[in-house]
């Protein structure tokens, strides 16, 4: 999640903004987010976590849909 310019083959690249690299449109400050539970095995945020304003709701949130 917060993909920005650099596509990662293999996963679903997400981001607020459409690049080339983006597969997926979403706004990471509005809940829920578009994944169901328990449908995601891994998630990765590099350099994306400190610029959200609700970081609580997204953990909370990216636990909810990673599978247990």
């Amino acid at each position: 999640m917060g993909c920005g310019n650099i596509r990662k083959e293999g996963w679903i690249n997400c981001d607020f903004v459409k690049t080339k690299a983006t597969d997926y449109v979403f706004d990471m400050t509005k809940f829920p987010y578009p994944f169901g539970n328990n449908t995601v095995d891994e998630i990765e945020m590099i350099e994306v976590l400190e610029h959200l304003p609700d970081t609580v709701t997204v953990i909370r949130e990216c636990h909810r849909m990673l599978k247990q």
